[in-house]
Order: structure tokens, then sequence, then C-alpha cells
């Protein structure tokens, strides 16, 4: 390569390197002067001046406006803010229950969404090709172009080789083949060489935690509980952690009851997800009411849902919990001890600092969360100041979207996470790195 041409692809990685880090500026802040960028980028008000300029010229950024008593726009005094609206991202998630498409902001906020029910004997292709259709449905609801897609983010459930793009086994479909080249599949349905991340939901609900909590917990571990099952995240760094084989943050699949003879669906025992899902909690209440007939849960028992057994629901047991019922007291001390063992576990394996609970159990009420606070910092291991932090999550169950967004616009204008091997390369006329 000639001295000249390196020259020129050396000012092309410079030019780049300064709009990424204008950008990540602009995206940090509600509203930020150039001065303001100058300072926190470590560049030249002369450079900055020209990124702003590239851009508000290709829509990336935009300046801020105010609203006088008129009812006029009128701008500020040389703000900028960055435009989520610049792009948009395709987001699904594939539940055991449902399936959930959206397209949403750079902020993750929703504009559109599509939801329908799944049961364990959806075929793979019967899901996939919806996924194909609801893309070109919610883009012509949003009147949006394609071409302006970032990429589609997809969660799945069970165990996911996010490089290859595999969803290596989805133990809920039972139809369902083990390693399957779901990014492959996904990819021939939607348009072509759009950018395809694949992962398990979890980690997206997880990415959604580091976004709205920020620098404060670029170190912790998510648990999301739902009816039927415990699943994990785990951020470390301010990055998504999968392990070797996808299998970090599994923990509903680790041994806490080795009594247990309930097979779970991942074909073993005494797994956390069969312990203290909260469905086994519902249905053990109804059974234990024989010997607590003074309990205040007898008059909520109700009819499960499709024939299942008689249950009492979730939330009534975590308020009776609260109010000081025994029966509801004895059933979330045995979550809280099974819970305990696991994130005792989790605490020995890689000491995050922080576990944040999400889902059904965030909503578990005061006495849930005393007593697994207890319960973890009274682990006497060598008498160690050891303190790790309980916190229960704010999101709703759908924050998967949301994270899901965040990261595509991370790997877009960041190049976050992984060099995903069917990504295009996103360095063509977008605004971010040409001209």
């Amino acid at each position: 390569m000639s001295e000249k041409r390196d020259g020129k692809n050396s000012l092309s990685a410079l030019k780049h390197k300064n709009r990424h880090r204008v950008l990540a500026v602009i995206r940090g802040c509600d509203a930020v002067s150039m001065a303001e960028i100058a300072r926190l980028s470590g560049l030249s008000i002369m450079t900055v001046h020209n990124i702003v300029e590239h851009c508000l010229a290709n829509k990336l950024i935009k300046p801020m406006v105010d609203w006088d008593i008129s009812g006029e726009r009128k701008p500020r005094a040389k703000l900028f803010s960055f435009n989520p609206d610049y792009r948009y991202v395709f987001c699904v998630k594939i539940g055991e229950r449902k399936l959930v498409a959206a397209l949403a902001n750079l902020r993750g906020e929703v504009s559109v969404s599509h939801s329908e029910a799944v049961d364990a004997d959806r075929s793979l292709d019967s899901v996939t090709d919806f996924i194909g259709d609801i893309f070109q449905s919610l883009t012509r609801r949003l009147r949006a172009d394609p071409a302006d897609c970032l990429g589609a983010v997809v969660g799945c459930p069970g165990i996911v080789h996010a490089r290859s793009g595999t969803l290596v086994v989805a133990p809920h479909f039972t139809k369902w083949k083990r390693n399957i080249p779901l990014r492959d599949k996904l990819a021939e349905r939607l348009p072509e060489d759009l950018p395809i991340v694949l992962d398990n939901s979890i980690r997206y609900n997880a990415y959604a935690e580091l976004k709205a909590r920020g620098d404060a917990a670029r170190r912790f571990y998510l648990i999301g509980t739902d009816y039927e099952n415990v699943v994990g995240g785990m951020v470390l760094d301010g990055h998504i952690e999968r392990g070797n084989a996808g299998l970090t943050g599994e923990v509903g699949h680790m041994m806490v009851d080795s009594s247990s003879e309930i097979v779970c669906v991942c074909g073993g025992n005494g797994c956390l997800e069969v312990a203290a899902a909260p469905k086994r909690m519902e249905e053990d209440a109804v059974r234990m009411l024989a010997d607590h007939p003074e309990s205040t849960l007898a008059a909520s028992v109700e009819p499960g849902e499709s024939g299942e057994a008689e249950r009492i629901r979730f939330a009534v047991i975590a308020a009776a919990a609260d109010a000081g019922d025994a029966l509801a007291r004895k059933l979330m001390d045995r979550s809280v001890r099974y819970f305990g063992m696991a994130i005792q576990n989790i605490i020995l394996a890689c000491d995050p600092g922080l576990i944040v609970i999400q889902g059904s159990y965030a909503r578990a009420g005061e006495y849930f969360l005393e007593q697994i606070r207890h319960r973890i910092n009274g682990f006497p291991l060598f008498s160690m100041d050891k303190e790790t932090r309980i916190e229960c999550s704010d999101l709703d169950d759908e924050s998967c979207l949301t994270g899901a967004a965040f990261l595509m616009a991370d790997i877009y204008f960041d190049g976050m996470e992984y060099e995903y091997s069917r990504m295009p390369h996103m360095n063509g006329n977008n605004g971010v790195t040409g001209g």
C-alpha cells in the first residue's frame, strides 16, 4: 500500500473515531452544547463544530427547541440532542406462550407492535414465517422505509449461541430440533442483508436494565421470573456475558432440591425453575390449605387455566405473606431458601455485587425481599465484609424489546458487543462514518 493511500486511510479512521466520540457524548446527554461536547470528548471546538454540522445534515442529531408563550417554536441557544428516530429496530421476543414483535426507535421506545399466542406444538417454520410477515406489516403501519431499519434483534427461550446465530435447544417447543441455524432461517424471510442478532431473551432484559441504571450497574446479575420460568443474565463491565456455549445465566436449571422427583423441561431434577416458579407456588398453596384452615388464602382459590389444577394467584400469596399469613409465609420461605441457594452459588462463582430481580418476584412484596436479603447477607463466608445488593427491577415484563433496540443501536454507533459474522460492516454512507 502506498504512503499516500496509507495516510488517507489513517485520516478516514481518525474521522470515524472522532465522530463516534462526539455521538457517544450527545447520546449520553439530554441536551448538550458544542463547548460541552468538546470538553467531554477531548476534541477541539472546530472538530466538534464540523462533526455536529455533518450529523445535523444527516439527521443523526437535532437542535433543541423551546415553545414561547404564543406557542411558537424557538431554538435553544446552540443545544443539541440525539435523534432517536434517525432509524428504527425490528425487535422480536419468542416466548413460551406468546410472540411479540415491534418496531422501536433508538432509545427503545416502541412505535408499533403486534403479539400472537404460541404453544408448544407451534412449528419452527410457522414462527419464522410469521416473523417475516409481521416485519412487512409493521413497516407498512409505521409507513417506514425497510432500508431505514438498523437490524432485527430476536430473543428466544432456551440456550442460544449468539455468535453463530444458533438456537442450541428450545426445550419448551417440543417439535423443534436442536442446533437450529435460526439466524440463517430468519435471513431467508427478512430483507436481504438486514443485520440479525439472536440471543436468549433475558439477555436483552439485562441490557435494558443496564441502560436504565447506567454506570452505577456495569456489573450485575439479573434473575428474571415469570409464571413458569426462572432465567438469568449477567452483565460484566457493561457487556452481556454469554460464556463458552451460551450457558451463562441459566440459573433456572441450577439444582436446588436434590430430593425433588419432578422432571424439569431440561430433563433434570431439582431445578430452581421447578422448585420456585410462581406456578408451583400457586398449586402448592391449594394443596397445603388442608393443613392451614385458618389461612386467609382459603377465600382466594380459583380454577386453573385451561383445565389445570386449582390455584391461588401468586400476587395474592405475596400480599398475604406481607400481612403475616402463616401459610403464605411458609410458601414464600421455601422460595427464599431455593433462591438463596442459587444466589449464593452465583456470588461464589462471579461475585457480581448486585443482584437484580425482575418479573413476578420483583412484585412479590416486602416480606420476600427482606428475607432474601437477610439470607444472602447472613451467609458467613469467612466473616468477610461482602454485602451484596439485592434490588427489584422497575422495568416491565416486555423490557426485552427495549433492551434489544438499545443493543442494536450500540452495535451500530459504538461497535459494542460482538462482531457478528453475518452482520454487514455498517460503515457505508449512513451518516456515521461516511462523507
